[in-house]
């Protein structure tokens, strides 16, 4: 029997991405009843990365915004970050929430209001820190205004949780607008907005069309070949929801050459229901994995991380993670600001500040 599926094919660019990398990474949610594993490629101009341990607990005031919203930290999670400490971008928590970045060149975010606002770049972080579904995610909308870093970072959200539900969030034309349920009939975005993407997708054989699938790197094109490719999965193959998701990301990796000049550096799947991440890098190809629930997220132990490239084959364990280490936060966050040009303009304080963010949160009495 054919498994129903609900596909998130998403473009991740991080906090930061220049234009010339708005067609980067791939990802999906592959759900049936119980079972959802969620699927995911880094693209990008560098292979390094940290993944952190954070911690329930702890205290935080946003980041270089005027009105900054103040939080505790309800969940422990693990985060996947290029750009230091607290600035996430993809992560878990331990409640089962899943989160990623998207770049979206139309993103345009919603006006100063009375609300509290926190940058785009440390959302993912807030919401792992304080939700535990996409409804609790969705419903923070209204409460919190999402606000651009600096006119540098159009992006937008995908969400999914423990229960397979999935989110896509976007920002146009200064208003939020949101894809759940019944109006994400495929829940899949890349890095054109949700509705040109679905109307593009229509044009295609299986979705209704005569058009043979795609073969290019282009935004829509990953889409449509993603959500074929998910589409098409069987359960009656024998093939796992993992392995399988692994076979869906393959068919949008690319290296780095002469027609791209970045190339898929990181992929992870994240088993929902089994509560297990796996991930390997270009760099290091050797399939890890690691479970969320084994780690100690207690604000009494410290904050710890692991280098991305780091392991060999098989469970990474909470052993293998090291104390956090400032001076490596550092040269991580220094080193994306040094690869991209189009951070040329960026104040030269300005990633020294994000790296002495981290001291700023405190451990909640």
């Amino acid at each position: 029997m054919k498994r129903l599926l609900r596909i998130a094919s998403l473009t991740v660019a991080v906090l930061y991405l220049a234009p010339t990398l708005s067609s980067a990474c791939s990802a999906f949610c592959l759900a049936d009843g119980d079972t959802a594993a969620v699927g995911r490629n880094f693209d990008w101009l560098g292979d390094y990365g940290l993944i952190f341990i954070n911690k329930r607990g702890v205290e935080k005031t946003a980041f270089h915004v005027d009105k900054p919203v103040k939080w505790k930290s309800k969940y422990g999670s693990v985060s996947f970050n290029i750009l230091g400490r607290e600035f996430a971008i993809d992560g878990v928590n331990e409640a089962g929430l899943v989160l990623a970045t998207l770049w979206l060149p139309e993103s345009q975010y919603e006006p100063a209001d009375k609300r509290h606002a926190i940058l785009n770049g440390q959302w993912v972080q807030y919401q792992l820190d304080t939700a535990a579904t996409v409804k609790d995610v969705v419903a923070s909308l209204a409460k919190v205004r999402v606000e651009e870093f600096e006119h540098i970072a159009p992006v937008h959200f995908f969400v999914a949780d423990k229960k397979g539900d999935v989110a896509i969030i976007e920002f146009i034309r200064g208003a939020v607008v949101y894809h759940t349920g019944d109006t994400a009939p495929i829940t899949a975005i890349t890095n054109n907005t949700y509705a040109d993407s679905v109307i593009d997708l229509v044009w295609y054989e299986g979705f209704g069309g005569k058009k043979a699938l795609p073969k290019s790197m282009s935004s829509l094109d990953r889409f449509v070949r993603v959500a074929a490719h998910a589409n098409a999965y069987d359960d009656a193959s024998g093939v796992t929801p993992t392995d399988y998701a692994y076979d869906t990301l393959e068919s949008v990796t690319y290296e780095a050459g002469v027609l791209y000049h970045y190339g898929t550096m990181w992929s992870w799947v994240m088993d929902i229901p089994d509560g297990v991440v796996y991930f390997q890098s270009r760099k290091n190809p050797k399939r890890r994995y690691f479970r969320p629930a084994d780690f100690d997220y207690s604000n009494k132990t410290p904050v710890t991380m692991l280098d991305v490239n780091a392991g060999d084959e098989g469970l990474v364990t909470p052993g293998d993670f090291t104390a956090y280490d400032e001076a490596a936060n550092r040269r991580i966050i220094r080193k994306t600001f040094d690869i991209m040009a189009y951070l040329a303009h960026v104040p030269d304080a300005l990633p020294e500040e994000i790296a002495a963010y981290p001291a700023t949160t405190k451990v909640a009495r």
